[in-house]
């Protein structure tokens, strides 16, 4: 019996330190006003939810999904450029994030919703998606944070001073099936969502 309890214990502590499990605290824009050439971030700050989430998903990349638009539909002006895992040295950090748009396409109904808003009806919308290069487990350590930073920059023969842009923020996790690429969950990969957020930016003159 003792041995037993021995292996079950062990099993849960494993599957503790796999959790991949987060949530987002925070979405926020560095700068709200930007002139043309200017360039700023979106910070995405995100918590382990804690040992009682473990099971949920586990061993996945962790993934944000940033987004422009605008009124006028003017979704090319500000410009995605790269991503950060970890800026603020936590869970291996800082790390460069890849491009990893396959996951914009391969996100299907269901896969990616919070509070009623499913990424998939989202439209007018230009998206760049990040990934991390290798699964990021939150540890169960629900003291500590990892801040993820994506910059963005005000395209100087482009952007429309006065205009207001939208920036919408997607963090979540995928879990691949091994072969490094995005694809639909019929593929077997897995995705989950965290949270689907909104912010935004000025541009204003010179």
């Amino acid at each position: 019996m003792r041995k037993k309890l021995g292996f079950v214990v062990g099993a849960m502590a494993l599957t503790f330190v796999l959790s991949s499990c987060w949530v987002l605290q925070s979405f926020t824009i560095a700068d709200y006003t930007l002139t043309p050439g200017q360039t700023t971030k979106a910070r995405f700050t995100l918590r382990p939810m804690g040992s009682a989430y473990a099971p949920v998903f586990t061993g996945a990349r962790q993934f944000v999904v940033v987004g422009v638009g605008a009124i006028g539909g003017q979704n090319t002006d500000i410009a995605v450029s790269n991503a950060r895992w970890g800026t603020n040295g936590q869970f291996g950090g800082p790390v460069p994030m890849g491009v990893a748009n396959g996951i914009v396409t391969s996100l299907a109904p269901g896969d990616c919703a919070q509070s009623g808003l499913d990424f998939t009806d989202i439209s007018g919308v230009l998206w760049k998606a990040f990934a991390t290069p290798t699964n990021k487990n939150d540890q169960g350590k629900v003291e500590r944070r990892s801040v993820v930073e994506v910059a963005l920059r005000a395209k100087a023969t482009a952007v429309d001073v006065g205009e207001n842009y939208t920036i919408m923020g997607v963090a979540g996790a995928w879990k691949d099936d091994g072969d490094g690429t995005p694809e639909p969950e019929a593929s077997g990969d897995q995705y989950v969502c965290w949270a689907i957020v909104t912010a935004s930016v000025h541009a204003r003159g010179a």
